[in-house]
């Protein structure tokens, strides 16, 4: 479990912040934009706020202890902006006093990070902070993320920031020096040739070389689905973490499964919680019976601005306790993410499939043990809100499609999965994950997927962190 605890500052506005430990962090609601108080006390926080346009700035102040501990932790704190179409974050910090470069002219003791997280990112130390600093030059960049990292506890580091919404024609521009690794060799969104969810069909094998079934650990039993981007990390849904599975060693990923155990229906008609687990020796050769790679997982992080109550921003990513191993997993293809522009409309009345081991209905004991498939059409976003109202938070973040019968639908432990359309021929793009919905396959009640265009330069982001390796993208 986390740690986390309440720390109320005398200062000259009082307030409460949430400090947490980075690992395994609670999700909250989104805070209101605000000064907000950071002192040196070796605990790390991560923070978050989205910005509209006419907004007041969110203000950022750090203040040295009055005695400053030299045995302390150093602490990482880090600052998700994200903010609305018509918003370019930027981020000015007037006060500004960090410890002083190396001889080598780099950041080192202590340094604060302004990327954003795809092209543009800049480090600053000494004297001299951001100024007016917005994302790289590129369209549909709206998020910026800030780190401060404090390796030098006696030196009294201090500043005072303001995020706002920026003018473009004044503004200086991160430069671009964050590049992704591309193995050229390697294909996203890729099926191999044929070789032999309610309703639903089944798949053949490795037909969908990107899926990743998470299982309970020591288990061949799926609790929520999701879908590999890059040779480290997972691409699925922030709501799949809860209880035991927040905590990162209690989940499994099984690549290239087919077959698989059932999970008890624990959700809808409380059948008791009975996991099939093996021994390590059983497992591997289970694993190796059915084809499939097994990976613990080192990380989860969940989307900073991802609220529960509302599944906004639903989306989470995994980080492999090691790469894939592509030449063993000679199938391998991660499925391809769409560009970071996107329109609100985009995809609507497409064709789409979507995969998994859910229930076959909300009243069966338990998942499937085949992989099944079905297709969707995408709805039009007015259509969708016509449907749920107030319970559909963004259609600019959230999409829904359906069969067009309403006899197939993902269901209960679908979730996270990937929902994908052939953006090129023969090549495979992920638009949306797998969210919500009201029951299974309710005619007038499509699915809620959340847009992978949303949280693309976010997934991105923690991607460059962990130098994560890319395939190619399908050209034209």
């Amino acid at each position: 479990m986390s740690f986390t605890t309440f720390s109320c500052l005398p200062v000259v506005l009082t307030l409460c912040v949430w400090y947490a430990f980075s690992k395994d962090t609670d999700t909250v609601p989104m805070d209101t934009p605000g000064p907000k108080y950071y002192p040196d006390d070796g605990l790390e926080s991560n923070d978050k706020t989205y910005l509209k346009q006419g907004m007041d700035p969110f203000k950022i102040v750090h203040t040295p202890l009055p005695t400053p501990n030299a045995t302390a932790p150093n602490p990482t704190f880090k600052w998700t902006i994200a903010a609305d179409d018509d918003c370019m974050p930027s981020i000015a910090c007037p006060v500004f006093s960090l410890a002083f470069p190396d001889f080598d002219g780099k950041c080192v003791d202590q340094w604060m990070e302004v990327t954003d997280g795809v092209a543009g990112s800049k480090r600053y130390c000494g004297k001299t902070g951001p100024m007016n600093m917005v994302a790289a030059q590129q369209d549909g960049l709206r998020e910026i993320y800030i780190i401060f990292k404090n390796n030098y506890r006696m030196f009294p580091a201090k500043f005072e920031c303001t995020v706002a919404c920026g003018e473009k024609n004044k503004a200086n521009f991160l430069p671009k020096v964050l590049t992704p690794k591309i193995k050229p060799d390697c294909m996203c969104g890729q099926k191999p040739p044929r070789n032999r969810i309610i309703g639903g069909h089944e798949t053949y094998f490795a037909e969908f070389p990107w899926i990743a079934a998470m299982v309970v650990k020591d288990t061949r039993q799926p609790y929520c689905i999701g879908s590999v981007i890059n040779d480290r990390m997972i691409l699925t849904a922030g709501h799949c973490f809860k209880g035991k599975f927040r905590q990162a060693k209690n989940t499994h990923v099984v690549l290239n499964a087919y077959l698989m155990d059932p999970m008890p229906n624990i959700n809808v008609i409380k059948t008791s919680v009975v996991y099939r687990t093996y021994d390590e020796e059983t497992l591997q050769k289970l694993d190796a019976a059915n084809g499939s790679f097994r990976y613990s997982v080192d990380r989860i992080w969940i989307h900073p601005l991802y609220v529960s109550d509302t599944s906004d921003y639903d989306t989470a990513v995994m980080i492999l306790s090691k790469p894939i191993n592509i030449t063993a997993f000679k199938e391998y293809s991660p499925i391809c993410l769409p560009d970071l522009m996107y329109d609100v409309d985009a995809y609507s009345g497409w064709t789409a499939a979507i995969s998994g081991w859910g229930l076959p209905s909300l009243t069966a004991l338990g998942t499937n043990t085949e992989m099944k498939q079905i297709t969707v059409e995408v709805s039009k976003p007015a259509e969708c809100k016509k449907v749920f109202g107030e319970r559909l938070v963004s259609t600019k973040r959230q999409l829904c499609a359906a069969y067009f019968d309403a006899s197939e639908d993902s269901c209960a432990g679908d979730s996270g999965g990937p929902l994908i359309v052939e953006y090129r021929p023969q090549s495979w793009y992920q638009v949306g994950i797998i969210s919500w919905g009201d029951g299974c396959a309710l005619k007038g009640h499509p699915g809620v997927y959340y847009r992978t265009t949303s949280t693309n330069q976010w997934i991105r982001y923690m991607s460059n962190m962990k130098e994560a390796v890319w395939c190619d993208v399908p050209s034209e």
